[in-house]
């Protein structure tokens, strides 16, 4: 009879340097439940985020303008004008279709749709242009000419209230009508009457106030004044001289 003592345990296969592989447990019955993971802070806060919120209103219209701009005349005539005008100004990319107001004109022999640009600031000398729906992405040259030239007759309209009141001399008032001669002769004149220098009419400061006010304007160079006061001096001359003989003629007729 072998003692305990002299017995030898066999190794334990748990504790064996080579573990059983771990198998997953697949419940029996539907009775089984097992504990779910426990979450974290951060990620209790990132499940419970809300989703982001995107609205599909403005990529749908946008989808549905460039359909409706693929469509021919007849085939968007039944709708509104507001709806073509939208689509149509989808495409618009230039600032200077502010410049008008666009309306719809719709000529039935044959169906045509032409757009109408107005002048929004009333313009008399600014007349409508048409342009067919179908060529409306054929540039925008003749608006841009059209709108460049009401600017500058309204910039002159706006500014000739102003730049007449309070002057009472009447060569003054015969100049307030802007020319790039008139220009240049007050110029001269205030030279001449408060002995400025022809150098400040180069100062950047004084070319940004002219343009602010009359974006054609042209500004003499120093060079220019200088010269034109000569011609000036010139031609004046001739006429004091004329003046003068006229004085003497009759200081000795009397």
């Amino acid at each position: 009879m072998t003692s305990r003592r002299g017995r030898k345990r066999a190794p334990n296969r748990a504790t064996s340097a080579n573990p059983p592989a771990t198998t997953s447990v697949v419940p029996e019955s539907p009775g089984e439940s097992f504990p779910s993971p426990t979450l974290t802070t951060s990620e209790i806060e990132d499940d419970i985020s809300p989703p982001a919120l995107t609205s599909p209103i403005k990529r749908r219209f946008r989808n549905e303008s460039s359909s409706l701009n693929k469509l021919s005349d007849e085939e968007v005539w039944s709708r509104s004008d507001s709806d073509i005008i939208a689509a149509a100004r989808g495409l618009w990319r230039s600032s200077v279709y502010d410049h008008f107001e666009v309306t719809l004109r719709r000529d039935t022999s044959p169906l045509s749709l032409i757009f109408v640009f107005t002048c929004k600031y009333g313009s008399k000398n600014h007349k409508p242009i048409f342009r067919p729906r179908s060529r409306t992405s054929e540039g925008t040259s003749n608006l841009n000419r059209t709108a460049k030239a009401c600017d500058i007759e309204m910039g002159r309209q706006y500014n000739q209230p102003s730049a007449t009141a309070g002057i009472a001399d009447p060569d003054l008032l015969a100049m307030s009508t802007y020319s790039p001669a008139a220009h240049r002769a007050l110029i001269l004149l205030r030279c001449a009457r408060y002995a400025r220098p022809f150098n400040i009419y180069a100062d950047e400061e004084y070319k940004r106030e002219v343009l602010m006010l009359r974006p054609d304007a042209i500004i003499p160079s120093p060079s220019t004044l200088s010269h034109d006061l000569k011609v000036v001096y010139l031609e004046l001359s001739k006429h004091v001289k004329i003046f003068f003989e006229v004085i003497l003629n009759l200081s000795l007729i009397t």
